[in-house]
């Protein structure tokens, strides 16, 4: 018994991550997209981090990068349609 709930969690976790890791824009668009919002030229940024997470069970990119007058943006971005869900100026 205890073998199976092991094999049955082991692949719960397998397919999760498999069908979570399938977005319909990559990392770069997310990066653009954020870019784009905030007026920021991509030669001017600084990014600190873009991860890929997930919040309230939908796909997103975390988006976290500095510009070249010293503001820091932080974007969460919808990994399927690219829409903005939440952003904010440091």
């Amino acid at each position: 018994m205890k073998r199976l709930i092991v094999f049955i969690s082991v692949l719960t976790m397998l397919l999760t991550a498999c069908g979570s890791a399938e977005t319909k824009i990559s990392a770069d668009k997310a990066k653009e997209i954020a870019l784009n919002h905030a007026g920021v030229l991509k030669e001017d940024a600084t990014f600190l981090r873009t991860e890929r997470d997930s919040e309230n069970g939908k796909a997103v990119y975390e988006v976290e990068f500095y510009s070249k007058d010293k503001k820091e943006y932080g974007y969460e971005i919808d990994a399927n349609t690219g829409e903005i869900i939440k952003w904010e100026i440091d």
